[in-house]
């Protein structure tokens, strides 16, 4: 409803044309004589001027108004009030007249329920003119800031005349928080990187880590991986703890010691133990110190009771993986071929002891050398510390038959061979002992002299009692010869006698021999 005058109210009807009048309900509708306007839209030759045809209305009485709409007076001379020629005035009312709530019809000329401006409206609403009703907006100006008008109601927006309010960014008409927007962080289309297992935030304009998804752990600490681990963390990155990886008993005892472990970057686990000191596999010899942190110092143990302690030499003294004999394994045993184990305990697994018969002079009178020449090449002596008692030749002795006496020194000598079909069988050197001359028919130094026949080298001597014994008293002999004569001498006898310490693995050896009697030929 308006409650101020216009200055002049003009209605426009379809079927015919008023006048404008000043806008008082009790003034008369009565337009001048000088105002032609015609009747209706098909007649332009015909006018009405508030109920006047043709001529002027001379009726002293003019019609009056009910309510601000004028009556029509149809009177005039050749005029039919039923047809064209004679127009009603619709305009019944004008806003004014119409209370809180209504608006003036020009239609009906009666005030129905509409607006006629924003005062009809409440709750912030604006009145539609053009329909009379009430709505949220018209336009963008009907909006508060960070609102566009949308189909008459006012919704979130902004565009370049409407901007956002507190703070908040346009982003394609859109308000958003450009400092706390993931999707729009420190500016319109700026999305944050999501971390794996975990949410998205952004913090003054700056992208950063939320909640971890629910099941994952961020253990590292390290916003750039996510929350990398899924469960919960074993550890805090770098925390260290106190460590122990041998057995409880020898912890602390000895030499042994604690260590740290320190828990790994990703907070999933520690790490190895540093810094421990765990026991050894049995007392250093010597030191002063519990090694194998049993609570003893210097031990020297012979498990094994092959008579080698750890201490003396014994490098296997329990059975284990690289030994399962160990009584079998010691300083004085012999390498083994092929066991794969360091039989002789002298850090070489397999090793074969070198040949020692090259160059050895034919006529040679030292008896280790004859040892050498049938393949004893590892020596010793009689009483060596316990770490050096191996096995090896310790003494040789030329003697006759009865242990006295020198024999005759062309009853033996070292050749490369004998004949043309007796070689060495290893190496390159044999040991020849002979009751004549130890010689072929092309040797010299000693030379040869004729087997048969035999050669008197005044070496005689007796047999050893021994042996006699062993053999009954009397020479052995083959069924068929004649028994043997002279009693219990032996002809220009010659013997080798070889003391050697014996391999603590041995059971037994053997030797080479070819034997040949003055008959052979």
């Amino acid at each position: 409803m308006r409650n101020h005058s216009l200055g002049l109210t003009c209605l426009a009807l379809a079927s015919a044309l008023a006048g404008c009048t000043p806008d008082d309900p009790a003034t008369s509708l009565t337009s001048p004589s000088s105002a032609t306007l015609p009747t209706s839209l098909s007649d332009p030759g015909t006018t009405a001027n508030s109920g006047t045809t043709g001529t002027p209305d001379t009726d002293p009485t003019p019609p009056t108004t009910s309510g601000g709409t004028q009556a029509t007076d149809s009177s005039g001379p050749g005029t039919d009030p039923t047809t064209a020629g004679t127009t009603v005035d619709p305009a019944g009312c004008v806003d004014a007249d119409c209370v809180m709530g209504e608006f003036c019809n020009a239609l009906s000329g009666d005030c129905e329920p509409g607006c006629n401006d924003d005062t009809d409206c409440m709750n912030g609403l604006v009145c539609d003119l053009g329909t009379h009703t009430c709505t949220g907006c018209l336009d963008n100006a009907d909006c508060a800031v960070g609102n566009l008008c949308t189909d008459g109601a006012c919704t979130p927006g902004c565009d370049a005349q409407q901007p956002c309010n507190g703070g908040l960014a346009c982003c394609t008409d859109v308000c958003l928080d450009l400092l706390a927007d993931p999707l729009n962080c420190g500016g319109c289309d700026m999305p944050c990187p999501v971390p794996a297992n975990a949410a998205a935030v952004c913090t003054m304009g700056a992208c950063g880590m939320g909640a971890c998804t629910e099941g994952f752990t961020n253990c590292d600490g390290d916003n750039s991986n996510g929350c990398e681990v899924a469960g919960s963390c074993k550890c805090t990155p770098g925390e260290q703890v106190a460590c122990y990886t041998g057995s409880p008993e020898t912890k602390d005892v000895g030499i042994c010691k604690s260590g740290l472990q320190t828990c790994n970057p990703m907070g999933t686990g520690f790490g190895a133990c540093d810094g421990e000191v765990l026991p050894g596999a049995s007392d250093i010899c010597g030191n002063g110190l519990d090694d194998d942190c049993n609570g003893a110092k210097d031990e020297d143990p012979d498990a094994d009771k092959d008579g080698w302690t750890v201490c003396g030499g014994d490098c296997c003294d329990a059975i284990g993986p690289n030994c399962l004999n160990p009584e079998l394994v010691n300083p004085g045993a012999f390498e083994v071929m092929g066991n794969m184990v360091d039989d002789d305990c002298d850090a070489k697994v397999d090793n074969v002891v070198p040949a020692c018969d090259g160059g050895l002079a034919s006529n040679s009178a030292d008896p280790l050398e004859y040892a050498k020449a049938i393949d004893l090449c590892q020596f010793t002596t009689e009483a060596p510390q316990l770490k050096d008692k191996k096995w090896g030749v310790i003494s040789g002795l030329f003697s006759r038959s009865n242990g006295q006496g020198a024999p005759n020194a062309a009853a033996r000598s070292i050749r490369t061979g004998f004949g043309s079909a007796i070689t060495p069988k290893a190496n390159t050197s044999l040991a020849v002992l002979s009751t004549g001359n130890a010689a072929d028919s092309t040797d010299a130094n000693p030379p040869h002299a004729a087997f048969q026949g035999g050669k008197d080298m005044g070496s005689d001597a007796n047999v050893p009692a021994d042996w006699l014994a062993a053999n009954g008293n009397n020479f052995p002999n083959v069924n068929g010869c004649p028994e043997p004569q002279g009693g219990n001498t032996g002809r220009d006898t010659i013997q080798l006698k070889l003391r050697i310490r014996v391999p603590t693995n041995a059971l037994s050896f053997n030797a080479k021999i070819y034997f040949f009697s003055s008959e052979y030929p």
